[in-house]
């Protein structure tokens, strides 16, 4: 791909590269993202079965299956895109550091095999990508971050007062250590890496956006006081 972009720029084949790999991957996105909204929607049931059913953790357990069963969510849906990208961000590692090299021309397709190494820019924007950014790169890298944690975040409906349910006081804590802990990854591997995170969370931002845009109204999920949990959802009118 660098071989075909003007200028040879590292920095501008990664953003490529991020954006082809991320619209590959965005029908699994959309679904982990419309799951995690609907995980949120439905905490206030969650928290209700647990105070109903409190010590008795088998049957906690049985009724949360039973939610997720219903309103088909997967708690673990959430995590898959990112870890389909995690092989993506090894190759781009190694890829930066020891794959452009003269020496390793041999790897390269045929019609490619006399492609000089050395006409390859890895200045962006005043950044080198080859080596770590210590501060500028880090800092955006996490300030994009929190905005995309802070858009997957919404308001939980029929919530008690004055009381934060578990998901609530998780989802806050990871909001404020999640940027911090990308942009330490960032600032001890190459700038390269850090791009490719930056764009990808960028186009996360973007699609989070119409996501939420495009959802239904939050819900109000009720249980009975009956022996076992019913389920009964009702959607609000839109407006």
């Amino acid at each position: 791909m660098i071989a075909k972009i003007p200028g040879h720029s590292l920095g501008w084949a990664i953003i490529i590269l991020t954006i082809i790999i991320r619209t590959i991957l965005i029908a699994p996105s959309q679904k982990a993202m419309k799951s995690q909204r609907r995980m949120q929607e439905l905490q206030p049931l969650v928290e209700k079965i647990k105070e109903k059913h409190k010590g008795d953790q088998a049957k906690i357990s049985q009724e949360m299956m039973q939610v997720w069963k219903t309103h088909k969510v997967n708690p673990m849906g959430s995590c898959l895109p990112m870890l389909l990208q995690f092989p993506i961000l090894i190759a781009l590692f190694w890829v930066i550091k020891g794959g452009l090299n003269p020496d390793n021309t041999y790897l390269l397709y045929a019609q490619y095999e006399g492609f000089a190494f050395h006409s390859i820019s890895s200045s962006f924007f005043g950044l080198d990508l080859l080596k770590a950014n210590l501060y500028v790169l880090p800092l955006a890298v996490g300030l994009l971050q929190f905005f995309q944690m802070k858009l997957m975040m919404m308001k939980t409906k029929g919530a008690q007062p004055g009381k934060k349910n578990e998901m609530a006081i998780a989802n806050n804590m990871m909001t404020y250590m999640m940027p911090v802990m990308i942009a330490v990854f960032t600032a001890s591997l190459p700038a390269g890496v850090g791009l490719y995170w930056g764009t990808s969370t960028l186009y996360g931002i973007v699609q989070q956006y119409f996501v939420n845009k495009g959802g239904k109204k939050p819900t109000d999920p009720t249980v009975d006081n009956s022996d076992d949990v019913k389920v009964r959802v009702i959607e609000k009118p839109n407006t």
